[in-house]
């Protein structure tokens, strides 16, 4: 598999303020997750470039799962860093391919859910000391190509209310955003090789 590395097109993602959108923290019913799922597909529709439909992914998969950032990570051509191609509050960071929880994930190709990311001995904090963000739970999802490989991944950090925990129903609503986003960056010009081996 050759990885290609994506350049941001737009910069850093603007973080919506947690709530954004949301009126409650209360798992909406089928019809209305449904209904927030579609016009998530019609903003999606309407994106030209391959950064701004994964961009709208990732907004989507925040939105949906009630968690307050969502970071894609995907994996540089080398295979030795993973790298923010869609990094909501923070600037793109880059770090390598088997560092932390997201790197596990992506080197076993295990999704997860760890909610008390300080007591797993896999986190890597130094992002939360660069930042000043504090993490406290995460669910991460690897970007499986039609080929099995695995392009990246998606993150969702930070469950909300605060207090809140990532479940295992959580996973189905990510698994659309992140099998979407895989599709996209497979089919882009930018990153044509990427899943074609």
């Amino acid at each position: 598999m050759r990885h290609s590395g994506l350049k941001s097109e737009r910069g850093t993602v603007n973080h919506m303020q947690a709530g954004d959108g949301l009126e409650t923290f209360e798992r909406a019913d089928s019809t209305e997750m449904i209904e927030q799922i579609f016009d998530y597909v019609t903003r999606i529709s309407g994106e030209k470039s391959p950064y701004g439909i994964v961009s709208q992914l990732a907004e989507m998969a925040r939105a949906i799962t009630y968690a307050d950032r969502c970071t894609v990570w995907l994996m540089s051509q080398d295979k030795k860093e993973l790298w923010t191609y869609v990094a909501q509050g923070i600037d793109e960071i880059r770090v390598p391919a088997q560092s932390g929880i997201v790197g596990y994930a992506v080197t076993e190709g295990k999704r997860m859910i760890v909610n008390d990311v300080y007591g797993d001995a896999r986190f890597n904090a130094e992002i939360d000391q660069q930042t000043g963000y504090r993490t406290e739970t995460m669910m991460v999802v690897p970007m499986f190509c039609q080929n099995g490989d695995i392009a990246g991944a998606f993150q969702l950090i930070n469950k909300l209310p605060k207090g809140a925990r990532f479940q295992e129903d959580d996973f189905k609503y990510i698994m659309l955003a992140s099998t979407y986003a895989a599709e996209t960056i497979a089919s882009s010009i930018m990153v044509k090789d990427e899943c074609d081996g």
